[in-house]
């Protein structure tokens, strides 16, 4: 994707958040629903680089205000992942390596997933 592809894509996504108030989901506020994954969902996580180049995951189900969920996933999951952090100040957590990081998404939902723990927090995560 070259830089004005990549600026325009952030900024589509950066409308969403702000437009559509697109979030992760929210114990308090969210319930689980299916979005075609076989069942009812609270997240689906993707493990990727972030802008500064440390692997980190984040979420590709985002929820409206009105609490309908929406699987965005491939580069606009990214885009609307990274537009987030910009726009709310939230972070998503960061690994030293994908490998971790990997191993952190495939084993979130046995420690209860977004129902026990959000993926994002106001002063990120570091998990190694």
């Amino acid at each position: 994707m070259d830089k004005t592809s990549e600026i325009a894509a952030l900024l589509m996504a950066g409308r969403q958040v702000d437009q559509f108030g697109l979030k992760p989901f929210d114990p308090s506020v969210n319930v689980p629903k299916d979005v075609g994954l076989g069942g009812p969902s609270t997240e689906y996580t993707a493990t990727d680089y972030d802008p500064n180049g440390v692997p980190f995951n984040y979420p590709q189900i985002w929820w409206d205000r009105d609490g309908t969920p929406y699987l965005i996933q491939g580069d606009q999951g990214y885009n609307q992942a990274v537009a987030y952090e910009a726009t709310s100040g939230m972070r998503f957590p960061r690994y030293n390596s994908i490998a971790n990081a990997d191993f952190a998404s495939q084993n979130r939902s046995a420690i209860g997933g977004a129902e026990k723990t959000p993926l994002g927090s106001l002063f990120g995560t570091k998990n190694w």
